[in-house]
């Protein structure tokens, strides 16, 4: 689709070979192995199955299949041992090519996950992102397909997910570079971030963050909040709904009446992750918009932006023109 469509791929090529695999071994192992030959790590998984990870620095991008025999003769060059393994359940060898499409919609096609990505498939941050991709997207879509929002609401979507492609291919080629490191230098450079992650907190959280996709926020000319990932109340979005969470009393009637009219959910309390008066949380989960005060004018310029239209029956139920 991204092809008929005519969306440009820009990256880089393959430059190392990885693999993955399912299998029993007669001599389970849990072991792991970085050297000139490559890199291994073997864990058991489920029904007596381990996992065979890791990258083949011999392999030159031959287009011959991946067998059991291939895994084993990899598997000896790096770990000395094949471990006795057999009976696959599935085999895959693939590439560390990173390519990022240049826009996320062209017209009706818009682009998402492995479509508007491609990377080395490394602790399955392209997976975390894929789905984050499908949660912004997934609302503006419902939202214009009901016709209650105008269809500019989607330009949103790239404008927002494109920058998180580009970092997630630029991390993504760092980890290429580490796990493929099989010379006197990268070792030493392993060897030094190995010991940073172990020593500085700080260093291994931010890391956690950017491989889970949990430090996405999107940027904002507004109040400090917009953007950010909401923690937690992940029950506040059951519904589907955006939701507006003010402080009791903060918010007029009318504002609340032309929310609840807009089918968005109003919910009064004091969330724990903010100080602030009102703030409008979108479906995806990311702050839509925040006040101080929860001005009920304020409040409802800010629904108006969210994308819903101001239907007949909206106007009659609260009254507005």
């Amino acid at each position: 689709m991204r092809k008929a469509a005519g969306i440009a791929f820009p990256g880089t090529d393959t430059t190392s070979y990885g693999y993955v695999a399912e299998v029993r071994l007669s001599e389970p192992a849990v072991a792991s192995a970085h050297n000139e030959h490559g890199a291994l790590i073997s864990v058991p998984v489920r029904d007596g199955r381990h996992r065979i990870a890791g990258v083949d620095a011999h392999h030159n991008g031959a287009a011959d299949p991946f067998t059991l025999e291939a895994l084993r003769e990899t598997t000896i060059r790096v770990a000395g041992s094949d471990f006795g393994m057999h009976d696959p359940g599935w085999l895959s060898r693939f590439g560390n090519a990173t390519r990022v499409a240049e826009t996320y919609r062209k017209g009706r096609v818009l682009l998402a996950g492995d479509a508007a990505h491609m990377h080395l498939p490394a602790g399955g941050v392209g997976l975390n992102v894929g789905v984050q991709d499908a949660m912004n997207l997934g609302w503006r879509l419902a939202a214009v397909a009901r016709g209650e929002a105008d269809p500019a609401l989607l330009d949103g979507y790239h404008d927002e997910r494109h920058p998180i492609g580009e970092q997630l291919a630029e991390h993504t080629l760092a980890q290429s570079s580490l796990i493929t490191a099989t010379s006197p230098d990268g070792a030493a450079l392993r060897s030094l971030l190995n010991g940073l992650l172990a020593t500085v907190p700080e260093l291994s959280l931010a890391l956690a963050r950017k491989l889970s996709a949990l430090d996405v926020a999107y940027p904002s000319d507004g109040h400090p909040l917009t953007g950010a990932r909401v923690p937690g109340r992940f029950e506040l979005l059951e519904s589907g709904r955006p939701v507006l969470l003010h402080r009791p009393g903060a918010l007029g009637a009318e504002a609340a009446a032309l929310a609840t009219a807009m089918g968005i959910d109003v919910v009064a309390g004091e969330p724990a992750w903010t100080t602030a008066a009102g703030v409008v949380v979108r479906p995806d989960g990311h702050v839509w918009w925040a006040s101080d005060t929860a001005d009920g004018a304020e409040v409802m310029t800010a629904l108006r932006g969210l994308g819903a239209t101001f239907s007949r029956a909206i106007c009659e139920r609260t009254g507005r023109s």
